[in-house]
């Protein structure tokens, strides 16, 4: 797979909340953003982060609350991009999907999601098909 490219946006919450612009409860506790399920963060100059065909990874430092079993609608979302993508917690399994310009519609359950209460990085890399000539 080769290496991962440099990042189009890194964010340390040691720095502070930087371009983030905070919706709902959404608040810098910690040096880590804490979000209450209802809240987000929206990251004003992000209109270069797109799925190309060169890919796209996506990475992102978490700890998760507990899955609450008597929510069949459970979904945390991690990061999204308006109608192009998502990356999420659905459940107990790590989930994306993507938009076509019409509708969602490539969906990947991936591997469990990180044990609640645990830091950890998740992180999803599509990469383009190779197609044999």
């Amino acid at each position: 797979c080769g290496a991962l490219p440099s990042p189009v946006f890194d964010y340390d919450f040691k720095n502070g909340k930087q371009n983030l612009i905070l919706k709902g409860n959404a608040k810098l506790e910690n040096n880590a953003l804490v979000l209450d399920g209802k809240s987000y963060a929206q990251i004003p100059d992000s209109g270069n982060i797109h799925l190309t065909e060169k890919g796209l990874t996506i990475g992102a430092m978490i700890r998760l609350a507990p899955v609450d079993d008597k929510n069949p609608k459970l979904f945390d979302m991690i990061l999204s991009k308006g109608n192009e993508y998502i990356f999420a917690r659905n459940k107990k399994n790590m989930y994306t999907n993507f938009h076509n310009g019409a509708r969602w519609c490539a969906v990947t359950i991936g591997g469990n999601a990180p044990a609640a209460g645990e830091w950890k990085c998740p992180v999803c890399r599509w990469l383009p098909c190779q197609t044999a000539h």
